[in-house]
């Protein structure tokens, strides 16, 4: 998926409003924990405001500055746990897109933007 937009990114590790990924424009940060940040982004395809949950185990994970990829720290647990969380948000993913109900909300679209 191709990114484009400001070439920066902030000191917490969030992706900048203004990035755009695939069709999908990142407005502002809506939170964060220790494994995910959470945006409200727009989706120019759909025009509407969608939100995109980022799994980013910033314990395990930084962003590179040129790239704006995830990468594992220097460390020797650091690889395998930044892999595992990534399977583990995508099953997350699978499992809810599946739960139909109105005070869940709805996957439409699981993808790896990087």
């Amino acid at each position: 998926m191709n990114l484009s937009g400001p070439t920066f990114y902030s000191n917490d590790q969030t992706l900048p409003a203004g990035i755009e990924l695939g069709t999908y424009t990142i407005v502002k940060v809506l939170g964060r924990n220790l494994s995910t940040i959470t945006y409200l982004a727009r989706d120019k395809r759909q025009n509407c405001d969608v939100v995109l949950c980022e799994s980013m185990p910033i314990n395990f994970a930084t962003r590179s500055s040129s790239s704006l990829a995830l990468k594992p720290l220097n460390g020797p647990e650091c690889p395998e746990t930044c892999k595992w969380a990534m399977e583990k948000f995508i099953e997350r993913a699978r499992l809810l897109s599946s739960i139909h109900h109105p005070n869940i909300v709805e996957i439409r679209h699981a993808f790896s933007a990087l």
